[in-house]
Order: structure tokens, then C-alpha cells, then sequence
């Protein structure tokens, strides 16, 4: 995967989750491991969320979680590219 100064998060998430789907993304203590496939699926349920309750590209989002897998979807979510929705 060759990476441009256009990719975006979710151009990232995507092809890694299309060549690669079982291969592991996400780690942490007490948690089960998270794969691209099911990253990019949590990662598209917060940005249709946020997209629900209104956010846009634009729009500025406060995130207020402990530091953990959590806290590290909604960032990905957050990133401004996944917002643009028509």
C-alpha cells in the first residue's frame, strides 16, 4: 500500500481492511484484539453517528473518554475526511 499525501484515514483503514482483513489493527490489555475489518466497521459506525447528530466536515468535536481502544475509534471517527457525507 503506497501512501500519498492525499490518503486519508479512512482511505487507509479501507485498503488495509480489503488486502488484509483478519490482520490485527488495534491492541490493548483486557481487550480482545480488534482486526482492520472490524476497525474500519467501529471506526463507520461513530462517523455515521456523528454524521446523525449533525457533525460535518467542519465542525469541532470535543472527545471525553480515558485514554484507551475507545478513545482511540472516535479520534479515528473524528478525523475530517470520514465526515463528508452527501
Amino acid at each position: 500500500m503506497e501512501l500519498t499525501a492525499e490518503a486519508s484515514i479512512r482511505g487507509v483503514l479501507l485498503a488495509r481492511a480489503t488486502c488484509s482483513p483478519g490482520s490485527l489493527a488495534l491492541l490493548a490489555p483486557q481487550r480482545r484484539p480488534l482486526s482492520y475489518a472490524g476497525l474500519l466497521q467501529q471506526v463507520e459506525g461513530v462517523v455515521a453517528w456523528l454524521h446523525g447528530m449533525g457533525v460535518r466536515r467542519d465542525d469541532a468535536v470535543a472527545i471525553v473518554l480515558p485514554s484507551g481502544p475507545k478513545w482511540h475509534l472516535h479520534v479515528l471517527g473524528c478525523a475530517p475526511a470520514p465526515l463528508v457525507r452527501r
